[in-house]
């Protein structure tokens, strides 16, 4: 049997300071849903895709699939264009496309193009020639970056990171990120000077864009089955990823293990499963599904009763497939609400165990959901958890 989708076009050119690269994908079956595509890059001569001669062996980029319509058609091709910063040379790829629900992967084994040749355009000509001369000063990061200028900066990345360090000691340790998405925190975080930052995510497909700054590490690993020995890591931090982690109690679990005598876990995380928008389908929904959710309606209505309603809004019948399969059933949000939470993080080994709250101020209640949902209404004014924990 073939595989869903197969690479029939690829070409990579240079435009401006940033490589374009055009995929071409032909589906053999009606496929729906975004999806998320994860590439690996390897130096065709076994050296990695940086400036540098030696250090990494992988480098990833990664971002996300929306089609112009609901669903691929089988035998008609599908073109998606992508422009990200790199190294010329030449490459070996393997891309994985992952359906953003649950992250089902589409194929069963990556996509393969080798030998992909990547000529320099006139800026990276013009840099060489500066960089021959004394005349530039070397970059932060190596040549492959990712589109950065979209996170660089953002406020709540800032904000994490100020409080990540005024409660542990980062400068000359080293630390372990869980979740490390694209990178955002983990750019921020460096400028407090850790000796070394390992971020992991369960795939390449999560755009972590720092994967070849020499004191940052990127691993794909489950942060329930951590791959390193005891005691490894000064400190850990983790940022809006525990609500998705299923089994919370083994991860806090691993990372305890993971962590020396004395380290540090700092994590923030939200909306939780309790809060008014704890289902999380604003994130994905593009189909105008959330406005008609009403705050707590995840809580308050069964799986049918939640289609009803959505069906009465006049919604379509995929729009609302969509939407409680989303709320109910995918795999990306684990369901816990603040007590469940709280009960998970007691029984955690950590000797240290400071949890606090942030509150949802806008967002009450519905008079018709009050005495009818199943946490008072204290616990579900909080929107996001913080922990310090220390073992």
């Amino acid at each position: 049997m073939s595989d869903p989708v197969e690479l029939i076009g690829l070409r990579v050119s240079f435009l401006g300071r940033h490589a374009l690269i055009r995929l071409k994908f032909l589906p053999s079956r009606p496929i729906d849903g975004e999806y998320s595509l994860g590439i690996k890059l390897v130096r065709a001569n076994g050296q990695p895709p940086g400036a540098r001669p030696a250090g990494k062996r992988h480098a990833y980029i990664g971002f996300v699939i929306r089609p112009r319509t609901d669903t691929w058609r089988p035998g008609v091709p599908v073109e998606v264009i992508k422009s990200f910063t790199i190294a010329p040379g030449v490459y070996d790829m393997e891309m994985t496309l992952f359906r953003r629900t649950d992250l089902h992967r589409l194929n069963p084994r990556p996509l393969v193009a080798k030998g992909v040749r990547i000529t320099p355009g006139v800026f990276q000509r013009a840099r060489a020639w500066l960089a021959g001369r004394g005349l530039l000063s070397p970059p932060v990061f190596p040549d492959i970056i990712g589109e950065y200028d979209d996170f660089i900066g953002k406020p709540y990345n800032a904000r994490f990171v100020r409080d990540l360090t005024g409660r542990m000691t980062v400068r000359g340790r080293t630390i372990l990120e869980i979740g490390s998405g694209n990178g955002a925190v983990a750019w921020q975080l460096l400028r407090a000077g850790p000796r070394r930052i390992v971020g992991i995510d369960i795939d390449y497909f999560s755009k972590c864009y720092l994967s070849m700054h020499r004191r940052y590490s990127y691993v794909m690993m489950d942060a329930s089955s951590l791959g390193f020995d005891d005691d490894t890591f000064d400190g850990a931090y983790s940022f809006n990823v525990f609500e998705h982690c299923l089994d919370l109690g083994r991860v806090l679990s691993e990372i305890h293990r993971v962590l020396k005598p004395g380290g540090r876990l700092y994590a923030s995380f939200g909306p939780i499963w309790s809060s008014a928008v704890g289902h999380h389908y604003h994130v994905t929904d593009r189909h105008g599904a959330t406005p008609h959710i009403p705050p707590f309606g995840h809580l308050r209505y069964s799986e049918a009763e939640m289609e009803n309603l959505l069906r009465s809004k006049g919604l379509e019948d995929e729009v609302v497939r969509r939407a409680v399969e989303f709320i109910y059933r995918s795999t990306i949000i684990n369901r816990l609400g603040i007590r469940e939470i709280v009960q998970i993080v007691e029984a955690s080994p950590f000797r240290r165990k400071d949890i606090s709250f942030t509150r949802d101020t806008k967002r009450e209640v519905p008079e018709e959901f009050r005495g009818k949902l199943p946490y008072s209404e204290d616990d579900l004014s909080i929107r996001d958890v913080e922990l310090l924990l220390v073992k």
